[in-house]
């Protein structure tokens, strides 16, 4: 008995393909986003854990420098998509592994506020650097963000609870960025890319005014 196979050539077309894909990458940001609240349902998973995977999210300075870090590196493209959220990461961790060691760092909240500014400029005039050039200037941004999270939390027996929470919810903002960028150039509207990076402008000076 022959078994017939209906292959429906719409559903493998590029337009649709890059909608499941995009599909699948916002599930999994959903679903990681939503984990602190499951973490404190369930007393096995650890209060550093989550103070680690809501400290980016807790200021609004931390969540525009971290969104916009994912969508200056999509709109970039290239290996850019990958190596420059990745930069951050480790930087990040670095600057969190050195404030809880009691090293200090100056001008931490005027550079973290820059930082905004920076990428919010460089998003807005679809600035194309060399990647390294792009992971140098990230990787900056990030040592000053992660200082302010690791002198949040002391050195203990749970750092690493933290830094493991601290890269998840960071690694979650880059992939938020990265799927808006991606999304508005599946849609061939980067202007909608572009305003965003105003609108990261905005809020920068903003943030800028209400800490003189």
């Amino acid at each position: 008995m022959g078994v017939v196979v209906v292959v429906d050539a719409k559903a493998n077309s590029p337009r649709l393909r890059g909608y499941y894909r995009m599909k699948r990458l916002l599930s999994v940001i959903v679903g990681t986003m939503v984990l602190p609240a499951e973490a404190m349902a369930h007393p096995p998973f650890s209060i550093s854990l989550i103070d680690g995977l809501l400290h980016p999210i807790s200021g609004v300075h931390h969540l525009l420098a971290m969104i916009a870090v994912g969508v200056w590196a999509a709109q970039s493209g290239g290996r850019a998509v990958w190596a420059w959220p990745v930069c951050f990461i480790i930087i990040m961790v670095g600057g969190s592994a050195a404030a809880s060691a009691g090293f200090s760092i100056p001008f931490v909240e005027p550079g973290i506020l820059t930082s905004i500014l920076v990428l919010g400029l460089m998003i807005t005039f679809a600035a194309k650097l060399h990647i390294a050039a792009g992971a140098a200037l990230i990787a900056v941004f990030a040592l000053l963000h992660g200082y302010v999270h690791g002198v949040a939390y002391p050195i203990d027996g749970t750092i690493m609870q933290y830094l493991a929470g601290l890269i998840l919810g960071t690694a979650c903002l880059h992939a938020a960025g990265i799927a808006v960028a991606g999304f508005s150039r599946h849609i061939a509207a980067p202007w909608a890319t572009q305003a965003l990076g105003a609108l990261t402008v905005l809020a920068g000076f903003g943030l800028l005014f209400t800490h003189a």
